[in-house]
């Protein structure tokens, strides 16, 4: 609640404003990575794990601008927490700036965003560094049995289900820790895919999918600057 919203305007995480009628606004500037492959495919977030719990979410990757810091470098600070993978591999295109207005979930309160939305190209012959995710041994027919779970819904929705079920299929799952037993999942996505895997109820999907692939062994990472923030989360879910 106050205190909340107290600290994060206390780190520069948010400012208020207050309106010529008197209305105060929260602001809080975004920056977030569009980066798109030689074959359109673009590079999004699909998930995170905590533990053994795994949910499946289609967002940008980004982070909150910090007071006095410039877009390029939020977007350096972002590679040197979040996609250290990435860092020195892509050629960074331009910056778009959108906005928008809506009350905040999780203060409560009018909120401003401004996002800076950063186009990258990977660059050619580059490969990633890191772990690629398979179907735990038994969990071949996971999707398949979810399948049948929709069966009983509307036919649209159970079309819906088999053409995401096809795309995640074919698309390849990679798995960045981020801590001993946690971290997130990324993978280059089909740009014709993003509308369908972020619909109604592509998240459930997702989460059921995701679940059941081998994630990386427990393994010891350095302290990152990369607290989860679940208004973050939500916002970045918005920008595709």
């Amino acid at each position: 609640g106050i205190e909340h919203l107290r600290k994060e305007v206390d780190t520069s995480k948010s400012i208020l404003v207050v309106t010529g009628a008197g209305a105060i606004i929260r602001v809080v500037s975004i920056v977030v990575l569009r980066a798109e492959r030689s074959d359109g495919s673009v590079f999004m977030q699909v998930g995170k794990w905590e533990g053994s719990v795994v949910k499946g979410a289609l967002q940008l990757p980004g982070a909150k601008q910090e007071a006095g810091e410039l877009v390029p470098e939020t977007l350096d600070r972002i590679f040197a927490t979040k996609l250290t993978f990435l860092e020195g591999k892509l050629e960074v295109l331009g910056t778009a700036r959108e906005n928008e207005e809506k009350e905040s979930k999780e203060f409560g309160v009018q909120t401003r965003y401004l996002r800076s939305i950063c186009s990258a190209r990977l660059l050619a012959d580059v490969a990633l560094d890191m772990h690629v995710c398979v179907e735990k041994p038994g969990e071949e027919g996971r999707l398949r049995d979810i399948g049948e779970d929709v069966m009983h819904l509307s036919s649209s929705y159970g079309r819906s289900f088999h053409l995401m079920q096809r795309a995640l299929q074919e698309t390849q799952i990679y798995a960045a820790p981020t801590g001993t037993q946690s971290g997130n999942l990324y993978a280059w996505v089909a740009a014709d895919r993003l509308s369908l895997l972020s619909s109604s109820g592509a998240e459930k999907v997702m989460t059921s999918w995701l679940s059941g692939l081998a994630l990386p062994n427990p393994v010891m990472i350095p302290e990152q600057a990369c607290e989860y923030d679940y208004e973050l989360e939500c916002t970045l879910s918005l920008v595709v």
